[in-house]
């Protein structure tokens, strides 16, 4: 049996599950989807056949978990017209990425679709306050003039992007992180880009949530002599520590991933001072693998959820 592991060559994150996989005999495929091989036939109503990459072949039906954690968009190899490679691309596309969609959900962490309809913030904060969890006032606009009444309110006001990713400004490249902002601040340009704004919560600390199939990690992170807006800015400023998260709101969250057909997530918190947990964000393929105490129980914890057979019941899953 093994575990395919979809991610791109740079992805350290990985790594860790993998070392837990390999440490304990398993094998293990780990590809981008450009490097992948295959030959599958439809039998009925399932693909057969075999998947291949990096020198190592596995059958599609003994595949007993597959990782999708970050992979690359697929690519065209060099050479062809520019016209040509657009072609292949697609091709490449919807080939490898289509036959590999259409193996069994119940072996996917998480099955591709689903995590590419949670990626999409104003979907996902949805599904979160109807799944019971605190989520604060937000406002998506790309109008000046309600994006100045909202920031103009007594609450203090974030912005946030919809997408983790840097931009390149004059080959310097700049990450987005939650930003307070006022009404003095918007100006025409929201007219370019939708933006998000969230009332701040006055808090006393963040908390991470991961969750993998039924288990649950909690870790808050301190920094000396203050309480970021938000901790992404200084990764290496913070200290961790486990937190307990609340029955109610590991119920929310449970039901959220089942609402939202996940096997994985990780959702961020902010504690205010009544004790009462916001969900900030849901990330359906975030990230895990830094220095906190709760990391190597996560990777065991993924690795238990891809080698598994007993299945936990999801709906979506067949």
């Amino acid at each position: 049996m093994t575990v395919l592991v979809l991610t791109n060559r740079m992805d350290a994150t990985a790594d860790v599950a993998i070392d837990v996989l390999n440490r304990r005999r398993n094998s293990v495929i780990r590809a981008d989807i450009d490097e992948l091989t295959v030959a599958a036939e439809l039998s009925g109503s399932t693909w057969e056949g075999w998947i291949s990459a990096r020198g190592r072949t596995a059958d599609l039906q003994e595949l007993t978990g597959i990782y999708y954690r970050r992979p690359s968009p697929v690519s065209a190899p060099e050479g062809y017209a520019p016209e040509v490679a657009r072609w292949i691309r697609e091709e490449r596309h919807w080939g490898l990425r289509g036959l590999l969609f259409a193996l069994p959900r119940r072996r996917w962490l998480s099955w591709p679709p689903a995590v590419h309809a949670a990626e999409h913030k104003p979907h996902a904060l949805a599904r979160a306050a109807d799944a019971g969890l605190t989520v604060p006032r937000t406002m998506i606009t790309n109008d000046p003039d309600p994006a100045r009444v909202f920031t103009g309110g007594p609450q203090p006001t974030l912005y946030k992007s919809f997408r983790g990713g840097g931009v390149s400004i004059r080959s310097t490249s700049l990450l987005t992180y939650a930003t307070e902002i006022t009404s003095a601040d918007i100006g025409d340009s929201v007219r370019a880009a939708p933006i998000t704004l969230q009332e701040r919560i006055d808090k006393i600390c963040d908390v991470r949530v991961t969750c993998v199939d039924d288990e649950v990690f909690g870790v808050t992170p301190h920094r000396a002599g203050t309480i970021p807006l938000d901790w992404r800015d200084d990764h290496g400023a913070n200290d961790w520590s486990t937190v307990t998260v609340p029955d109610d709101v590991r119920d929310a969250v449970a039901s959220l991933m089942n609402d939202l057909g996940l096997r994985f997530c990780a959702a961020d918190f902010a504690l205010d001072r009544d004790g009462r947990w916001h969900h900030l964000d849901l990330n359906p393929a975030g990230q895990w693998a830094w220095d906190h105490p709760a990391c190597a129980s996560i990777a065991e914890s993924l690795a238990d959820a891809l080698t598994r057979k007993d299945m936990p019941h999801d709906p979506h899953r067949r």
